[in-house]
Parts: C-alpha cells; sequence; structure tokens
C-alpha cells in the first residue's frame, strides 16, 4: 500500500495556497485532504528510523501522518476480511470527526467550527455575509442555540429584519439568512429540510443597449480616472468578462492565431477555460493602454471602487433611461423606478455583452462558449428584446 501527498498546482487558490491532494496505490485513489499551503512551504516529509517526521512544516505533517497511518491501518483492516481498500474508505478517513451537539451549543460556535473546517473553500466575502448574518442574529437573540430554531422563531425573525433593519431591502438577501440557518442546522446535525425558501426569487438585470455602451465608452470624460474607469468598463462590456477575470487577465493571456486575436484565461469563479475573440473595440482598448502596466491589459480596479465610479461615469454621460427596479419586503412588492446610471454596476457589462451579442444574431452556442457558461444559463445574462422577438416573427412570416 503505497500513500503519497502533492500539490495539485492548477488549483491554486485566491490567497496562494494550493490544496494538498493525496494518492493511494498510485492513482488509483486520489482525494483532496482538506488541507492547502503555499507552494513553497510544502517540503518534502522524511521519516528517520524512529517514525518520526523531520522535515515541513509540524502541524501539517502531523496531520499527513495521521492520513497515512489511517490509511495504513485500515487497509491491513480489510485485507484480513479479503476486502480491497476504496475511495469510499479514504472518505471516511478525511470525514472530520462527528462532534456531539448539546443543547447549549450555540450558533455562534455551531458558525465558528463551520468556517474553521471551511476555510479553504470560503472567500472573503463569504465570510463578511456570516459575520453580519450572525451579528444581526446576536442582537435579536442573544446566545440563541440551534434546537431553539423552528419555524415560528423564523418567521419572526424574518419580520424583525424587514421592520428593524435598513440595509435589508431584498428578499433575496432574507433568502440568504435563511440558508444560512439550513446551513447551521446540518451543521449541529438536526434535520433542515422543513425549512423553505420563499423569498429568494430572480429579477430582470440592468443592461445597456447599444447606443447607449456606445455613449459610454466615446464620452469625454472630466477626468483621466473617470476615463480609465469608463475604459475598464466598456472593455467588460465589449468581451462580456467578470470583474474577477477582467482584474486577472494578463499581457500573456492576449493571444493571435489565424482567426485574430483572442484571450485565453481559465475563470477566476468557475476554473474553466476560455477562449474570448476580441472584437475591435475591445483591441482598441488594450492598445491604448499598452505599456501602461507591466501585467494588467486595462485598468480595472476593485470591485467596490469600480461600482461607484461606473455609475459617476454613466451619469456624466446622460444614461438617463428609466429602469423598472422589482423589490420584495415581506409579502410586499415594491416597484421602484430608477434612472439607467444608477443601476450600473460591474456586472452590468456582462450581461450588456450578452444581451447586444444575443439580439444581434449570434447563436446561443456560441455565446455560452465565449462567456464560459452553460446554454441553460445563456437566458440568465442575455434579454431577448420585444423588438428582435418581433423582427423574427415578421421576417419568418412576413
Amino acid at each position: 500500500m503505497n500513500v503519497r501527498f502533492f500539490l495539485r498546482l492548477d488549483k491554486v487558490k485566491k490567497n496562494g495556497e494550493v490544496p494538498i491532494y493525496v494518492n493511494v496505490n498510485g492513482k488509483a485513489i486520489q482525494k483532496y485532504i482538506g488541507e492547502s499551503c503555499l507552494e513553497k512551504d510544502f517540503l518534502p516529509i522524511e521519516k528517520h528510523s524512529n517514525g518520526k517526521y523531520v522535515k515541513g512544516d509540524p502541524n501539517l505533517n502531523d496531520r499527513l501522518a495521521y492520513i497515512e497511518s489511517e490509511v495504513l491501518e485500515k487497509a491491513r483492516e480489510l485485507r484480513r476480511q479479503g476486502i480491497i481498500f476504496s475511495p469510499v474508505d479514504l472518505e471516511n478517513i478525511l470525514r472530520p470527526p462527528i462532534i456531539v451537539n448539546t443543547p447549549e451549543t450555540t450558533i455562534a460556535d455551531l458558525l465558528a467550527r463551520w468556517k474553521a473546517r471551511n476555510k479553504n473553500n470560503t472567500s472573503a466575502n463569504g465570510y463578511r455575509r456570516f459575520d453580519q448574518f450572525l451579528n444581526h442574529l446576536e442582537v435579536y437573540h442573544t446566545g440563541l442555540t440551534a434546537n431553539e430554531i423552528d419555524e415560528k422563531f423564523i418567521e419572526e425573525y424574518v419580520e424583525y429584519l424587514i421592520e428593524n433593519i435598513p440595509t435589508i431591502q431584498s428578499n433575496n438577501t432574507i433568502g440568504r439568512h435563511i440558508k444560512f440557518f439550513k446551513m447551521i442546522l446540518k451543521e449541529a446535525g438536526l434535520n433542515s429540510d422543513w425549512i423553505k425558501d420563499n423569498y429568494t426569487y430572480d429579477s430582470d438585470k440592468p443592461f445597456l443597449h447599444y447606443d447607449e455602451l456606445m455613449t459610454f465608452y466615446k464620452f469625454n470624460y472630466s477626468t483621466d480616472e473617470l476615463r480609465e474607469k469608463a475604459d475598464a468598463g466598456s472593455f467588460m462590456g465589449f468581451t462580456g468578462l467578470r470583474h474577477s477575470d477582467a482584474t486577472k487577465v494578463s499581457k500573456s493571456d492576449l493571444l493571435q492565431d489565424k482567426e485574430g486575436a483572442y484571450l485565453q484565461l481559465r475563470q477566476v469563479k468557475t476554473k474553466k477555460p476560455v477562449r474570448m475573440y476580441l472584437n475591435k473595440y475591445a483591441l482598441e482598448i488594450i492598445n491604448k493602454y499598452e505599456g501602461k502596466d507591466k501585467l494588467q491589459l486595462v485598468p480595472v480596479t476593485s470591485n467596490s471602487d469600480m461600482n461607484v465610479d461606473l455609475k459617476v461615469c454613466a451619469k456624466s454621460c446622460g444614461l438617463e433611461r428609466e429602469v423598472n427596479k422589482i423589490l420584495y419586503r415581506g409579502n410586499q412588492r415594491l416597484s421602484i423606478v430608477e434612472p439607467l446610471h444608477k443601476t450600473i454596476g460591474c456586472h452590468t457589462f456582462r450581461h450588456t455583452f450578452a444581451t447586444i451579442s444575443l439580439n444581434n444574431g449570434m447563436p446561443s452556442e456560441v455565446l455560452a462558449e465565449l462567456m464560459g457558461i452553460t446554454l441553460n444559463t445563456v437566458s440568465v445574462y442575455a434579454k431577448l428584446l420585444n423588438k428582435t422577438k418581433a423582427d423574427f416573427v415578421n421576417k419568418v412570416w412576413g
């Protein structure tokens, strides 16, 4: 029985750490062990005749030594029974030990335990949302335990959020809190199937029409900073890139073949490889900033900064088209009319690319490939306009 640990260098995390995998019997059985580290910190582990590991990080090597000993012991036990060690046996060894919960185990304790176990699989934004959830919950009911959560409690808590927390304006946010309750109950080993999310809903996302995008791109802005933000937003509108990908895309990702210039990248969110062929406007922006940064193709800054400045740019160039925004607060349906510039953010431009492309005849299959999404997701990003529907009816039926 051979046990070997290695780094998956093709799955580097945002913080630079690399997940550690284990191989059992060559590549016959392979599994992520739930730990990660920086590549430079992953030193070979050596075992002296006394059985002690003497290289690498002591805490990490303790974990590796434990896994190895458990695998070998389990394999010997199964061999005596005439059974072959399987992937399920490895999963059982890697699974965190079950902790018995008592009625006194608080939601804060459960959430802290969940966060510690999932530290390598949760983004900073995810941690921030967990903390917000816990803060609201502690104000409403300090020291709440999982056994106290029932249908009546959730109903009353939702009512409290709607009436007392100004930042919670939509049912999508409330739905997120309900999902946290389900997660907490599962962590406590309790049934959560009875919790129903009747709040989360899908709504139409704002987008720019072609003429609005060109106005946004070509407008003469008052400062160089706004000019750069407008170019960055326009670049996302001309390519359909997510903000996370537009931030990371570098000069080494810009390639050329006989069909034209394209970006070859692996999406940050999905890890899916994408080849995005570039139109003349995207290339125009890339050429404009050539030589201004050693790595970045275009000056994309943080998501929060971009969202603020993109609204300023949109207002400056006169994007005043009225947008009907639907919100729900409990059972109350709110219809809010806002000017387009107030609704614009980084993700608006991904929807813009999809909608303009679809309504100008790009097949859904091509759009899905370019954006790195499934065919089913195309309808989430691209809105088929009424004019397009009418044009096709008239074209087919005269």
